[in-house]
Formats: structure tokens, sequence, C-alpha cells
């Protein structure tokens, strides 16, 4: 049986669409499932959307209820596991969209290993997203490759809690996300967890599989949630990432550099070779990440890339993070 656990925080403009694209993923499997949605601590009409839906069992989680020190997120998926049934648990964002039988795929290669986790291809819904995500992944592509963390005898984990389907016994024998209930990254920490007791970590991206996502839909919403990450995504090394920031900045600076500096000499046929070229390189340079990044793509990103390292940087060095209306200690 599959247990799919959603933790939902505020997420009236994502309930509907998540649960529905979830429930018919889930049927085209062909085995028994069940949906555990955990609200947690709702304001908006989230809790009504998904009562209204009518085929998720839906559980509440009062603000004093959580415990003290623990991350929102974890302690609902922990609540969620623990009202569940399945042999096999899949945590779910809401922001996740799935296609009909992208399930039934991922469960072909779950055969094969004990956990499975997917980075949804990302859906881009404003141009800031599509500067800044296609620049954070590529830098995550590089600190975590795909096949690193697959190959058991590389000490390379990581996993995108926004898809992680596990064993129930394996989750059990890491700890839940008990073991990493205070956790900002936790699905980093599990993983690590995961492949450290010997089992075995599967990460895929979800381009392939029909799983997307649209992360946040606003500029101040995209900054914080990074902010919350990097640092420890880093581990802890902001020079590197400062150093990804600004030789992107250089890079793009470059470009509009030498194509006004050729147009201000009347060449104006070279300077739009120029700005061909230095777009041509950028698209070739993402293209794993985006459909079409550009010169404009990679100045306003790396603008951005290293105001939100600032921020986390900010945050980390005074112990507290925020999210989602909420402090944690860190």
């Amino acid at each position: 049986m599959i247990s799919a656990v959603v933790p939902m925080r505020n997420e009236e403009e994502n309930a509907e669409g998540c649960l529905l694209s979830l429930k018919e993923a889930l049927e085209r499997t062909g085995e028994e499932w069940e949906i555990v949605v955990v609200d947690d601590s709702s304001y908006d009409s989230t809790p009504s959307i998904v009562g209204r839906l009518g085929f998720a069992r839906l559980i509440r989680i009062e603000e004093e209820e959580r415990p003290k020190g623990a991350v929102g997120k974890n302690y609902a998926l922990v609540r969620g596991y623990e009202e569940s049934r399945g042999d096999v648990l899949l945590f779910l964002d809401a922001d996740v969209r799935l296609s009909p039988y992208s399930l039934k795929r991922l469960l072909r290669r779950f055969r094969e290993v004990d956990m499975l986790s997917v980075s949804p291809e990302q859906v881009y819904g404003s141009p800031w997203e599509a500067s800044l995500q296609p620049m954070i992944f590529k830098l995550l592509g590089t600190l975590y490759p795909l096949e690193s963390v697959s190959d058991p005898d590389s000490p390379v984990a990581a996993a995108n809690g926004q898809f992680i389907m596990i064993r129930r016994e394996v989750y059990e024998a890491v700890g839940t996300h008990r073991a990493v209930m205070g956790e900002v990254l936790e699905d980093v920490r599990l993983a690590e967890r995961v492949k450290r007791t010997g089992y075995r970590l599967l990460f895929l991206h979800g381009r392939r599989y029909g799983v997307r996502a649209r992360m946040y839909s606003s500029l101040e919403g995209m900054v914080m949630g990074w902010a919350k990450n990097l640092v420890p995504l880093l581990k802890g090394r902001v020079r590197l990432g400062l150093w990804y920031g600004l030789m992107n900045l250089f890079e793009s600076l470059a470009g509009w550099s030498f194509t006004f500096g050729t147009a201000a000499y009347g060449e104006y046929g070279l300077a739009m070779g120029l700005f061909l070229l230095f777009n041509l390189y950028f698209a070739h340079r993402f293209r794993t990440h985006s459909r079409l990044y550009t010169l404009v793509h990679s100045t306003v990103g790396s603008i951005l890339f290293l105001i939100t390292l600032y921020v986390s940087w900010r945050w980390y060095s005074r112990g507290k993070v925020l999210w989602r209306g909420r402090e944690y200690a860190v």
C-alpha cells in the first residue's frame, strides 16, 4: 500500500491541483493507496479545499501542538507518517504536480532501491524565477551530482523534499523525520542517514518522469526560501557561493560590455553578433535547468543570487532563519 503524506501550510493556491494530480497518478499504479494531508496551522482556506475534495484524510496541527525547536514541516511529516498505514511512504510537497503515469514509472525504479527522491522539473512563472532558479540548480547539480548521490560507493548524499519515496521499515530504521526534527535542510539530512546506514538511494530528475513544480510565486518568497537553505546546502562555504555568484556576474557584465563597446564604435553588425553569441553561451550552459537562459537572465540571476546569499549568511550568522511566518533556531 502507498501512503502519500502531503504537508500543507496556507496552500490554498496549490491544494486542489496537487491532490487531483496525485490521486490520478496513484490510481494508475494499480496499488492500494491513501492520501494523508497534514494541515500545519493554516489560516487560509486550505482545510476547506481539502475537505471539499473528499478523498484525502485531513489532520490538523494547532500552533501550540508543535514541539519546541521542531521545524513545522518536519513535525507535519512525522504526524502524517504516524497516521498512515502503507508499507511505501510518499512525501510530497503541495507545489508538486504529477503526470498520470509518473508514479507508475517511478515505482519501477523504486524496486531497485530503499529510498527514491525526485528533483521536479521547475516551472517558472515570472522573470525573477526564470533568472535565479536555474542558477541555483546549476550550482546544486555541481555540489550534489545525481550520479554520485545514486552511487552506493560515493559519500555524496542528497534528496529533494518535494518528492521522497521510502520504504516504511527503512524510514523507521533511520529514525523517521524525528531524527531531523530541528533541521531546516531535513531532506538532505534524511538522505545522509539513509546512505550512511547502508541503504540504497536513488536521485532522479523529474523531467523524464512528469514531475513538475513551481516552488515560489513571489520574489520575496523565493529569496527567503532559498536564503533558508543556501548556507547549509553550501555546507557553510559562503566564499564558494560568493565566487560562483561573482563569476556569473562578471561573465554577464563582460557580455554587455563587449556588445555596447562594439556598438559605440559603430560596428552594429558585430555588436549584434556578439550579443547573440553570449546568449547562445548562457543558453547552452544552463540548458539542463532552463529552456531558454539568456544574458538578461544571467545578469538578473547573478544579482539575485548574491542578495540571497547575503540574506542567508546574515540569518545563519545570527542563528535564526525566517520561513512561513515562523522563526527557527539554526
